[in-house]
């Protein structure tokens, strides 16, 4: 089976390959080009030879059809920052973008809190998605 990375698909040569007596037929390899990643399914011939077809599956473009016709939703993709005090530590771990105002959608932050504060989240990590942080906007909070 031929699969190309993310984002690229098969342009040229074969889709998949099927094993004969232990040899590669075609022994031609495909070429991947930039483009939208298709779906892969598995076919079971008759011999019980496996063989990969690569298809889009049409699903998705009537999907988006439906999308466009109702509208899109519009979603915040910016969450309020949250920023470092003498008690609480952020580490930005993956960036989107951030400004003195604003993260993007995708930023991941890291929250440590100083002795004598606790976390009110479990995990030390925070994820800022359709305009909020999730699970919560993290703060350090007083240790009883």
């Amino acid at each position: 089976m031929y699969e190309c990375d993310r984002h690229y698909t098969l342009n040229e040569g074969p889709s998949g390959a099927t094993c004969v007596d232990g040899r590669w037929s075609p022994q031609e390899k495909p070429k991947c080009i930039r483009g939208s990643h298709p779906q892969v399914r598995w076919d079971r011939s008759v011999r019980e030879k496996r063989e990969a077809v690569i298809r889009r599956q049409r699903r998705l473009d009537v999907n988006r059809t439906k999308r466009r016709k109702r509208g899109k939703r519009k979603q915040k993709s910016y969450c309020k920052p949250v920023e470092s005090t003498p008690w609480m530590d952020v580490t930005v771990l993956k960036k989107g973008w951030m400004s003195n105002s604003l993260a993007s959608r995708g930023t991941v932050i890291q929250v440590t809190c100083g002795w004598g504060y606790s976390l009110n989240i479990g995990n030390r990590t925070a994820k800022c998605a359709a305009g909020r942080w999730k699970p919560k906007k993290p703060e350090c909070i007083t240790s009883t």
